[in-house]
């Protein structure tokens, strides 16, 4: 007689040959910046921590005058803290993913300041492992201080639009998500990112935290996907690959055993037809 283990092996390989298995749910939050400023080749010991805007410009950049700018970098700093407390709180401890990460300003494609350049072009967002930056004191002359070629690791190359009046559009830039970005944000910790020029004519101007009014402040913009209690490796997906510690571990049993779907202390028929439930329930609801 065929085993109970084999019969369950045969349905589940059958089924997963029609579709992959369910996402667990998704959230979606934002957190505006912490701290934010630009600082410039051509004012190589000021501070501009406190201004309305923010900047990546080239070396040969220009402002709405046609007067050179002078190469131009900025520094962004967002806190986790409240976010991934929200998601362990509501969801319980880590038992979520981060599964897209972005960032999020609004352009001033004609800023009337002069410091500013203006024009479209490639920059470069790095996430780096320094957050001990200050937004008040942070410099040209400084920031060498701040950046590490070992620690910091480029997560997207992008083009600004070139439009916008400080209102609108939002402009979105989705960014890589390496493990070490992704572990400083589960653990609630601060996290900063380097914008600098590739192109020497960029000039890419945006609100920094500091504009007034009601014109957006920039964000960062993260999708978690919580995990389903199928989704027994954490991976945000029900597929193969938890059917498998199922049948690594069938009649395993233990207060923390994996494949214990249904948490009864034994891996079996019961947490099979657990992953079952969440296919059929998955499959109703995107028909």
């Amino acid at each position: 007689m065929m085993s109970m283990k084999y019969y369950f092996y045969c349905m589940v390989t059958m089924m997963l040959l029609v579709c992959n298995i369910s996402k667990g749910a998704i959230v979606v939050f934002q957190s505006t910046a912490k701290a934010d400023t630009y600082v410039q080749q051509n004012s190589p010991d000021e501070n501009s921590g406190t201004k309305g805007a923010l900047s990546v410009a080239g070396s040969e950049a220009l402002n709405l005058s046609g007067q050179p700018v002078g190469k131009t970098d900025t520094f962004l700093m967002f806190n986790m803290a409240s976010e991934v407390a929200y998601m362990d709180a509501s969801f319980g401890s880590q038992n979520w993913i981060i599964q897209e990460i972005s960032l999020h300003f609004v352009e001033q494609s004609a800023p009337s300041n002069s410091r500013f350049g203006i024009g479209k072009g490639h920059f470069e967002v790095r996430w780096i492992a320094a957050d001990d930056w200050s937004e008040t004191s942070l410099t040209w002359n400084t920031k060498d201080n701040y950046l590490g070629k070992d620690t910091d690791i480029p997560v997207g190359v992008f083009d600004n639009l070139f439009c916008g009046d400080a209102y609108i559009p939002t402009q979105r830039f989705t960014l890589k998500t390496p493990k070490s970005m992704v572990d400083d944000i589960r653990d609630g910790n601060d996290i900063s990112f380097y914008l600098s020029a590739l192109d020497t004519s960029i000039g890419f101007t945006f609100n920094s935290k500091e504009i007034t009014g009601t014109r957006p402040h920039p964000y960062i913009e993260l999708t978690a996907i919580v995990y389903d209690d199928a989704d027994l490796n954490h991976d945000g997906y029900i597929n193969f690959s938890d059917y498998e510690i199922i049948f690594k571990n069938w009649n395993s049993t233990g207060p923390e055993v994996d494949g214990d779907v249904n948490k009864d202390g034994i891996v079996d028929n019961k947490d099979m037809n657990g992953l079952l439930k969440f296919w059929e329930y998955w499959l109703d609801s995107n028909l």
